[in-house]
């Protein structure tokens, strides 16, 4: 039921039963941003006996409802979407101030419904209409928007500089979670320590880091072999790019504590020491040069934080 003065309402075959939240014989909780009129729900004298099973057929229909192109016209995702985040339907043509007299429909902290059925695969089995959702949220937002709460913002812009933070409330990032959007660290971790990582293969590669852990080894570094370095690579793993300003946005290197492993952006191998700021030289000052810092970067992901002093004080004149 689709208009803003029905949230919440419950029907069982056409026929008004009770008020989600309002009415504790069913042992409901929250609200509920839509009204309902379902057709497999037992009653009896009057009221529902199992509101699990309510919650079951819930579920399905909003499976359903998500997945359907003939409801397409109807905007249905994008209402679900928008009253997620703002508790209103955001579709201005419709909109009716008037039609929001419930003032817990419009406190976006407080939980609803619409996330205890489709962020549990105990409601939504196998999570299509949370995937639907997400990809709505991709759809409104961009392809680049990440969904996130207020103290995660910096967050997120250090583990992923190309996405932009997006305030969304909790009880909307729990279905996005089972939809396809992970948290900061897990999307970092799939974009960088993913099936994209490969070893050093050309010469010039196993070169540039033999030289670089060199230098590192001058700064008394020896718990990083060759085959501890590895290059991800830029397509798409199902989680976005990396970024592509691999200088710009500081994702020339990221080191995981629990692979061991450090992963060099592969566009790293085609940057310009121009990018630095630096004129270029000869292709064997500029290998030098790309050896040197990509020793920075790796010093500076390395768990000994004093590493990257003691890197740069012992190789000041290396140029």
């Amino acid at each position: 039921l689709l208009d803003p003065s029905m949230q919440g309402q419950i029907y069982v075959n056409g026929r008004f039963i009770t008020s989600w939240g309002q009415d504790p014989r069913i042992g409901s909780h929250g609200v509920a941003l839509f009204g309902m009129d379902l057709h497999s729900i037992p009653v009896w004298s009057g009221r529902i006996v199992d509101f699990e099973a309510l919650k079951v057929a819930y579920g399905q229909l909003w499976h359903e409802i998500l997945i359907d192109a003939r409801l397409f016209d109807l905007n249905i995702a994008t209402r679900l979407l928008n009253r997620l985040v703002t508790g209103k339907d955001g579709l201005e043509a419709e909109e009716d101030e008037s039609s929001y007299d419930d003032q817990d429909a419009i406190n976006v902290n407080v939980d609803c419904l619409e996330t205890q059925v489709l962020a549990t695969p105990k409601y939504d089995v196998v999570g299509i209409a949370a995937k639907a959702l997400a990809t709505r949220f991709a759809i409104q937002y961009g392809k680049d928007a990440f969904p996130c709460q207020p103290h995660e913002v910096e967050w997120v812009k250090t583990l992923l500089p190309n996405r932009k933070p997006i305030f969304v409330p909790v009880r909307l990032i729990a279905i996005l979670r089972r939809g396809g959007y992970f948290d900061a660290q897990k999307t970092a971790d799939e974009l960088w320590f993913s099936t994209n990582v490969r070893q050093a293969t050309e010469s010039d590669e196993k070169e540039l880091i033999g030289e670089a852990i060199h230098l590192l080894e001058k700064a008394g570094c020896e718990d990083i072999t060759p085959e501890q370095v590895a290059f991800a690579a830029s397509n798409d793993t199902g989680y976005g790019l990396l970024p592509s300003n691999v200088v710009s946005d500081k994702s020339v290197c990221r080191y995981s504590e629990v692979r061991q492993q450090y992963c060099v952006h592969e566009g790293y191998l085609t940057a310009s020491v121009a990018d630095y700021g630096e004129t270029p030289g000869d292709q064997k000052e500029n290998k030098r040069l790309k050896a040197f810092l990509l020793g920075m970067y790796m010093a500076q992901a390395h768990p000994d934080g004093g590493l990257l002093p003691r890197y740069l004080l012992r190789n000041k004149d290396a140029f």
